[in-house]
């Protein structure tokens, strides 16, 4: 009778686990896939050729997806392929204003110059 007792116990056990099992799968499935190779593509061609264009949907969606993975709504993990890809797409964000800044800066002074040549001949 005891020996009975013990494989009821052990089939409760085992019935048991595989709820929790398929429950705790369940829970995976229900989560958004993460995204983080792609910000980090994004984010890798923002340095490299692409400036802007690709450096700022990387931080955007980068800063997206990591409040998702907080919150528990995103597999987590790709979190840190994602702030990989975002902090990429800060970065290349930053050096594409600063260099469209010196542009801007260096248009002003050629054309200052330029308006001050004719006073210079003279």
């Amino acid at each position: 009778m005891t020996l009975s007792v013990d494989k009821e116990k052990f089939a409760l056990l085992s019935l048991s686990y595989g709820q929790n099992k398929r429950t705790l799968t369940n829970h995976q499935n229900s989560m958004e896939p993460h995204r983080g190779t792609l910000i980090l593509v994004l984010g890798i061609l923002g340095l490299t050729m692409c400036g802007l264009f690709t450096g700022i949907p990387a931080w955007i969606m980068g800063k997206n997806d990591l409040e998702k993975i907080k919150t528990g709504q995103m597999d987590p993990e790709g979190e840190s392929t994602t702030k990989g890809g975002m902090i990429c797409g800060i970065i290349s964000t930053a050096l594409g204003l600063i260099a469209i800044i010196g542009m801007i800066l260096l248009l002003v002074l050629a054309g200052g110059l330029a308006a001050l040549e004719p006073a210079i001949r003279n």
